[in-house]
């Protein structure tokens, strides 16, 4: 069923919802987008963030709520906001219209409308495809704004996946303009111009970037020209891209309004791939969200451009899933408190076949082993991406089967592993499923879904950026923190407990990422050396 027909069947029929719906389309059709009113809207975005000085006021006072957890309302809301206003304020005309209205009223009306979309009827009958598509919509909504942000490792990231693979460099500079060092640092360097010391950067001119990234001695203004031509967008190419992921897929139509307003705070935020909005005289940018800002640097967008190439032969088969593989080793090498543990995995060997002899076929060893003296961890890496989009617009049972089939696979690997070269039969044994591409459902209910029964042997499913966190941890037993995960309750894997929440939650404070740090910094201070 489409999922826009699916959350209208099981929403509440509310009288005051659709004259709020009315309220707002009728509103938004009659007033301009204007940057004031974007700017002011902005102000609540600043809440959500410790690190943003001003704009909690105002935000307290428009609400009327100061509770825990209004930051990740806030987070959901301020995106989806600005993306209705610039893409139906006004959208059939240019003229003034007559309506006078406040920044308050707007923002109230803007905010109902979000508050009101997907209100369910919980008395329905089929209580099991209630709850497993109401959860896949809940956590591909909030699931990004959950997990804390480590921008120095998303860098590391970015600069080491492909670092041996020249093709790849060659792909983006004929893409972009620019090579993936080039491309990380200019991202460093325009958060830290929009974020100066809590002090958010809302509008400025693409000169006056320019002028901070003193081009003339680290990088070349063509550089920065093309880096702000990938990240930013237009009013016009923004709503065309607004409205094509808010077509009915069959029938090639847009989603009646009524029906759209269900949903469209589900579905995925264009401002999440770009982040500035670009002036009709393009020489101005306007911040389109920090929300939006942050969730762009963790660079999804360009993973995605990369992996979906045409340009490099056999990228999928042979570059993606071993440039993975081999980054996962050299993070875990150079993070490990323990030096002594063995890093390997990923080699061909030939299994024992029931008369004794090797099989002709090669077999994989499973892609990360690391082996400490009493216990040993292994993690099987995913690189294929999921079809969210589809996924949500037509919710359906293929992405959750492709991880139950993932997961067949990988516990046979392992077993073949153990039956052929190594069983570890005096070590305690940890496993892992880790996605490059996340996918919120999975990381969240897929485990529980798939296991009613969690034990020691059971595969744990979740993300390679968790699988960074856990190995960043210091002066504390990876084996302790596995353990206690493993000894978790079916009905504490939640949305807020799964592996990668549960380590933030339990051990950020061990998080330390002073390598990373110091790594990026060298890269930094080489790179502007070179120049």
């Amino acid at each position: 069923m489409l999922i826009h027909k699916f959350i209208n069947s099981i929403s509440r029929s509310d009288s005051t919802n659709i004259k709020t719906l009315k309220q707002l389309h009728r509103l938004l059709n009659n007033i301009h987008y204007s940057p004031e009113l974007h700017k002011k809207l902005l102000l609540h975005d600043f809440f959500a963030y410790s690190e943003i000085t001003g704009g909690k006021l105002y935000s307290r006072e428009w609400l009327k709520v100061d509770k825990f957890g209004l930051d990740i309302i806030i987070k959901l809301f301020v995106p989806y906001a600005i993306e209705k206003f610039i893409c139906f304020s006004n959208c059939k005309t240019k003229k003034q219209t007559n309506i006078n209205i406040n920044d308050i009223e707007l923002f109230n009306i803007l905010y109902n409308s979000f508050n009101n979309a997907g209100n369910i009827d919980h008395n329905i009958e089929d209580t099991t495809l209630y709850v497993k598509k109401l959860l896949f919509l809940t956590f591909y909504e909030q699931y990004q704004l959950q997990k804390r942000e480590y921008f120095y490792v998303e860098l590391f990231r970015l600069f080491n996946l492909y670092k041996t693979y020249p093709e790849v460099e060659d792909f983006l500079i004929s893409k972009i303009g620019i090579n993936l060092k080039e491309f990380s640092i200019l991202s460093l360097i325009l958060f830290r111009y929009i974020n100066q010391n809590g002090k958010i950067k809302i509008e400025f001119s693409i000169d006056e970037f320019i002028q901070y990234a003193n081009y003339d001695k680290i990088i070349s203004k063509d550089m920065i020209l093309k880096y702000i031509n990938y990240i930013s967008i237009d009013e016009e190419k923004f709503k065309k891209k607004y409205f094509v992921i808010r077509e009915d897929s069959n029938k090639k139509d847009l989603i009646p309004y009524n029906e759209l307003q269900k949903i469209d705070k589900y579905l995925p935020k264009i401002s999440y791939l770009y982040p500035l909005l670009l002036n009709e005289q393009q020489d101005r940018l306007i911040l389109l969200s920090y929300t939006s800002l942050k969730i762009f640097f963790k660079f999804e967008r360009i993973y995605l451009d990369i992996y979906h190439n045409d340009n490099i032969k056999d990228f999928k088969s042979k570059i993606h899933g071993h440039a993975i593989n081999n980054y996962i080793k050299t993070f875990i090498q150079k993070n490990i408190y323990d030096k002594k543990v063995k890093i390997y995995g990923d080699e061909k060997y030939h299994a024992i076949q029931s008369n004794g002899k090797k099989s002709k076929n090669e077999c994989d060893a499973p892609d990360v082993i690391v082996e400490f003296d009493n216990f040993v961890i292994i993690i099987e890496c995913k690189s294929k991406p999921f079809d969210l989009l589809k996924s949500l617009k037509n919710f359906g049972e293929k992405e959750f089967k492709r991880i139950k089939e993932d997961k067949i696979k990988s516990e046979s690997n392992i077993r073949r592993y153990f039956e052929n070269i190594n069983s570890f039969s005096q070590k305690k044994i940890y496993k892992f499923l880790a996605y490059f591409f996340d996918n919120p459902f999975m990381l969240n209910i897929a485990e529980f879904n798939l296991d009613k029964k969690l034990d020691s042997q059971r595969i744990i499913i979740t993300d390679i950026k968790s699988i960074e966190l856990l190995f960043l941890i210091k002066d504390i037993s990876l084996d302790d923190i596995l353990d206690n995960f493993i000894k978790l309750a079916p009905s504490e894997i939640t949305n807020e407990n799964s592996f990668g929440m549960y380590i933030i939650d339990n051990y950020s404070k061990y998080i330390d990422t002073s390598i990373i740090d110091e790594d990026i910094k060298q890269t930094l201070k080489d790179m502007f050396n070179a120049k």
